[in-house]
């Protein structure tokens, strides 16, 4: 079995087109492991484009500049095991994941 994987972490291509996460990932629905961190990404989280990845297994967004509440639809995530906001400028309440094994709001 393949695991297939997007690690874009510190990736000068990903920071030279926007501040935040591509919309176009929706479309991977394959994908299990993502990781965006330390590309400066800011603004509120785009939970809408990782909802499609209904195979995601581990998300890491961490060393970015991402602000605000975790979104409700986190808890929709139903195979995410990993979840790295680490570093992140993170606030309020954090929604029920429940398959979630490691979960990283602060470094």
């Amino acid at each position: 079995m393949h695991t297939h994987t997007l690690f874009l972490s510190k990736h000068p291509f990903v920071s030279c087109f926007s501040d935040t996460i591509p919309v176009g990932l929706k479309s991977c629905a394959l994908l299990e492991v993502v990781d965006f961190s330390r590309n400066n990404f800011s603004g509120e989280l785009p939970m809408d484009v990782f909802l499609n990845l209904s195979s995601l297994k581990t998300l890491n967004l961490g060393i970015n500049n991402f602000v605000g509440e975790l979104p409700d639809s986190l808890s929709e995530m139903m195979n995410l095991e990993t979840f790295d906001m680490s570093s992140n400028r993170i606030s309020g309440r954090i929604p029920v994941v429940r398959r979630v094994f490691v979960f990283k709001l602060h470094w």
